[in-house]
């Protein structure tokens, strides 16, 4: 999941202009216009949560790492019984 492209699609859907931190003003100005006042726009709390959320990771890098490692050593091993079982499983959760 891509934290950072889901929330510029949001941006996207409400129309942003760009994001800022709390008190840091976004001018809605193009490149080469001139103006004599900058458009300003605060976050909510509710942003401020969801742009600090994005750096956030749910991943278990020590286990990812130790996956990568031995796949590249060729060590992995697949438990085929317990594939075959949670595939059964969630075919018969998912009937219907």
């Amino acid at each position: 999941m891509n934290i950072q492209s889901d929330f510029q699609n949001v941006q996207r859907v409400q129309g942003a202009e760009g994001i800022a931190e709390p008190g840091i003003p976004v001018t809605g100005q193009k490149a080469g216009e001139a103006s004599e006042a900058a458009d300003t726009a605060s976050l909510t709390s509710a942003a401020v949560a969801l742009s600090e959320s994005a750096g956030a990771c749910d991943v278990r890098m020590d286990k990812v790492a130790s996956i990568q490692a031995a796949l590249a050593s060729g060590d992995y091993q697949v438990n085929s019984t317990a594939v075959a079982a949670k595939l059964i499983e969630h075919m018969q959760a998912n009937k219907g």
